[in-house]
């Protein structure tokens, strides 16, 4: 494989104590890909026409706010995230949906250039938002925000909603209890769902800091 077909991601983050009680961490990351090589195939599009993808390059800005009191930090916590996503892609774009070879030495691999095919790039948003408070040793409970332009087509919208509650069995194992309620705008064509997840975690090996608040 070409080194231009693998992703490289990497991420730069920091720490402030803002008071004696409230933390920040923030950081930015990006990953790109110089060339898919067409791994995903030809993505056929609801109105019929199709895109193969040919770049994709993804950057992100992440925070997070942490209330910890000097004192019962055991026992009462309260935590603020974000994370936005922003991802632009490069596809070959064809209207009518042909694959009729209008050059039949094209590149092994990719599907047959048509007369009408165009290079393109779709820019869409993601972002997930939530906020965790802990009021007792062992329970914390929060919700969590999540929306998403696809990546195809940014008038493309998803949104969900998930309340979600925590019971930490020991400082290492916890069980969480989740409901979420997923919403798709008429672009879509998808219709609400709904789920519910439970999550058992736990950690083994070295000790480290910080793992409840996750």
């Amino acid at each position: 494989m070409r080194l231009s077909g693998f992703n490289y991601y990497g991420r730069l983050s920091t720490y402030f104590d803002l008071t004696p009680n409230i933390q920040l961490e923030t950081g930015i990351s990006g990953l790109i890909n110089p060339s898919t090589q067409d791994r995903g195939g030809v993505l056929v599009q609801p109105d019929g026409s199709t895109l193969t993808e040919k770049e994709r390059r993804v950057a992100g800005l992440d925070l997070k706010v942490s209330y910890v009191p000097l004192r019962n930090n055991q026992f009462q916590r309260l935590d603020w995230g974000t994370e936005v996503l922003y991802s632009d892609s490069r596809y070959l774009f064809n209207p009518s949906g042909s694959l009729d070879p209008a050059n039949p030495t094209h590149t092994a691999g990719w599907p047959a250039p048509s007369p009408d095919d165009y290079d393109g790039n779709v820019g869409s948003i993601g972002l997930y938002s939530y906020a965790t408070y802990k009021w007792h040793r062992q329970w914390s409970a929060g919700f969590l925000f999540d929306y998403l332009q696809s990546a195809e087509n940014r008038h493309d919208v998803t949104v969900a909603y998930s309340p979600y509650i925590t019971w930490a069995l020991s400082h290492w194992n916890q069980i969480r209890l989740q409901y979420t309620h997923t919403d798709h705008n008429a672009v879509s064509g998808l219709r609400p769902d709904d789920a519910i997840y439970l999550q058992w975690a736990w950690i083994i090996g070295a000790h480290s800091h910080g793992w409840q608040a996750r």
